[in-house]
């Protein structure tokens, strides 16, 4: 009887934790991509999990971005409303998650400052790139993965 009690509390325990990945729409992978067109671009990519919007300002990344995840996040927010809102991205991701912020190029000063400032605070990693021919995305979005699992290497 005990046996039975034991599979069932396992089936439930996985249902469960199932139900929470699917309701989320992002698995507890090992990284997870959110934030604007450049994270949309990066997971796409590393061939991870995103949730992104191409043109999305930082107020709306708060907003959507899952809450409570773990393991890696790399964040790209700011440079659309010039970092409104990137201290309420890192809120919303949570103490559990390790974050890596794509710093936006320094001629967006304000978005750069904001992620900066807020990285700094929580004792987060950061990773630059080579920005292509609008001046904003990068030049190479394989390049910039490389950086970023660089980054996740470091102790």
């Amino acid at each position: 009887m005990t046996m039975r009690r034991v599979a069932l509390a396992f089936i439930l325990i996985w249902v469960f934790f199932a139900a929470m990945c699917f309701w989320t729409g992002v698995s507890h992978a090992s990284e997870v991509y959110g934030g604007d067109s450049i994270a949309c671009g990066a997971g796409r990519a590393a061939h991870a999990p995103t949730r992104c919007r191409v043109g999305a300002g930082s107020c709306e990344i708060a907003e959507k971005v899952p809450s409570g995840l773990w393991g890696w996040v790399i964040l790209s927010a700011g440079v659309n409303d010039d970092g409104a809102c990137v201290r309420g991205v890192r809120l919303r991701v949570g103490y559990t998650a390790k974050v890596i912020w794509i710093v936006s190029p320094p001629k967006y000063w304000k978005a750069r400052i904001a992620q900066l400032a807020t990285g700094n605070d929580w004792g987060d990693r950061f990773v630059t790139y080579v920005p292509g021919r609008d001046g904003l995305h990068p030049r190479s979005y394989p390049e910039l993965v490389k950086a970023i699992h660089a980054t996740e290497a470091l102790p």
